[in-house]
Parts: structure tokens; sequence; C-alpha cells
């Protein structure tokens, strides 16, 4: 197919089926997955503002499962990349409602190496609940690599926290 050769050209080609709409939910959401499938054997430099904007204007509400996947493929391939032009927009996708996408953007949130990413990263911490009603450790290995110094107030206050996962992962990020 156009995306295991890896050539740049076909990015042009490829890209317009992100946004697929001619067809019903189930049809649509297979070539969205696909394309992005295909997008992420490319990887290459121009695709970023393509994802962005793909990512931008999706508009996943719980539907189908195909587009769910195929976001969570741009998010990927956007951290190959690590084109710093992306980070504020999986900035943006770690507060999403859908748990697999916040996912996604908490864990490639650390390829970029960006330290404005660690305040996101704490807030989610702090505010979103995981499927166990519990406050979430979305991007906890993310933080371990971007925090530092700078962070040490934010660290400290997990260190307070009443979980002992966030207790001990900030008792990490402080050693390192």
């Amino acid at each position: 197919g156009l995306g295991e050769y890896g050539d740049p050209e076909d990015i042009h080609k490829i890209v317009p089926f992100l946004n697929e709409d001619r067809f019903d939910n189930f049809h649509n959401g297979h070539v969205k997955f696909n394309a992005a499938l295909a997008l992420s054997n490319i990887s290459a430099i121009g695709l970023t503002e393509s994802l962005i904007n793909s990512l931008e204007n999706a508009n996943y509400s719980g539907g189908s499962i195909s587009d769910e996947y195929s976001i969570t493929i741009m998010i990927r391939v956007l951290g190959k990349l690590r084109d710093p032009a992306a980070i504020p927009t999986i900035i943006k996708l770690l507060s999403h409602n859908n748990a697999k996408i916040r996912d996604a953007a908490a864990s490639d949130i650390g390829n970029y190496g960006d330290k404005s990413a660690v305040e996101p990263l704490v807030r989610v911490m702090k505010e979103v609940e995981d499927d166990y009603g519990n406050k979430s450790l979305l991007g906890s290995e993310a933080l371990s690599q971007l925090a530092d110094y700078r962070h040490k107030n934010l660290i400290l206050e997990m260190l307070e926290s009443n979980s002992k996962m966030k207790t001990v992962l900030a008792s990490n990020i402080l050693l390192n």
C-alpha cells in the first residue's frame, strides 16, 4: 500500500481520508483508521500540520471505535515526529473525555521532551479519575521523564497526596 513505502509524496493523497465522512460511521471509521495507520508508516515531517488539523477538527463524541483508534494513531504518529508544533494540541487532548485518547496523549507527550507539559500532566493527575473512581496516574512515565528542579513545588504537592501511587511516583521523580 501507499503507506508501506514511506514516500512523503503520499501524504497529500492519504491525509484527506483522515476526515472521511461520505459513508456511514462504520465505513468512515474504517477508512480513517487505515489512513492513520498508513501515515504512521510514512512518518514524514511534512505530516505534522495535517495531523494537527485533523485532530483539532475531529468530532469524536463516543461514537465509532474506529474513530477513537484513528485519533490515537494520529497522536502516536505525532509523537514519532516530535515536532514541537504539535505540543499544544497534545496538551489539549490530555483533558479529552475519552480515556483512550487521553492515555495516548499522556503517553506520547514525553516524546517531545518539552517541559511545558509538566504542569498540564500534574493538573490531569489531580482532576481526572480512572475507571475505578481514583485520581489517575495518567502520564506518570512522561512526568518522570520531563519533571526537573523547576517543578519541585508541583512534585512536593504530589508527595502530600493521599494516593500511595502518586506519593511513590513523586518520591521517584525527586530522586532523578
